[in-house]
Parts: C-alpha cells; sequence; structure tokens
C-alpha cells in the first residue's frame, strides 16, 4: 500500500486515518470559539465596511454630478448659439422665485444630505 495513489483526491493513500484523535491535537472549547472582544472587532470593521462603501457610492454620484455640470457649463459658454427654448419650463420661475431645476437640485442635496445623516445616526 506504499506507492498506492488515490485518485480522487489527488493524495497518496496511507493506512493512518487523519481523523483519528492520534493526529488531532486537542484544543480547549474557549480557544476554538472567538471571544466577545473579537466578535465586537468583527462588526466593528464590518459596519467600517459598510460605511466606506456608502461614502465612495455618495462621493462617485456628486463627482459625476459635478463633472456633467462642468461639462454643461463649458458648452455653454464656448459652444455656438444654443437654444435654450427646451429647457424653458424648467428654467422659468416655479415655486418662490425657483425654477423646476433648482427645486430638483436642492431636492438632491437634501437627500444626500438626509442619507448621510441616517448613517452617521446608526
Amino acid at each position: 500500500m506504499k506507492n498506492a495513489f488515490d485518485h480522487a483526491t489527488c493524495q497518496p493513500m496511507t493506512d493512518e486515518n487523519p481523523n483519528s484523535p492520534e493526529t488531532e491535537t486537542y484544543v480547549p472549547r474557549k480557544d476554538r470559539r472567538p471571544s466577545r472582544y473579537v466578535k465586537a472587532q468583527q462588526r466593528r470593521d464590518a459596519a467600517k465596511a459598510r460605511d466606506n462603501k456608502f461614502y465612495a457610492a455618495i462621493f462617485s454620484l456628486i463627482t459625476m454630478v459635478v463633472l456633467v455640470a462642468l461639462l454643461i457649463s463649458a458648452v455653454m459658454v464656448n459652444g455656438g448659439a444654443v437654444d435654450t427654448s427646451a429647457m424653458g419650463g424648467w428654467a422659468s420661475p416655479w415655486v418662490m422665485g425657483l425654477s423646476k431645476m433648482e427645486v430638483v437640485g436642492l431636492a438632491f442635496v437634501g437627500l444626500v444630505g438626509y442619507g448621510m445623516w441616517r448613517k452617521m445616526k446608526k
């Protein structure tokens, strides 16, 4: 049995039982399970990872919005004659002197602020 090879497990076959008590060293139960400190540390690490993911998503979204705003402003400043009549409904005063675009922008900023406030309160 010395040269036998088990092709199913890709291990050489031996007469020893790998699960026998002689091959395993005894580890007390208290050492086999994580302590409260380790569990708390794992929870803190998981929360930090979730927060980092959230902040990365928020900053990515804000970066994209800023880049789109810069693109629009560059086109408006450097471009030729731009027909803004299509945005007439969005740019005219709507509620308390604010246009629809301004209201949507303020709502977006408020939504992001609310999401960050909820994240900080958890």
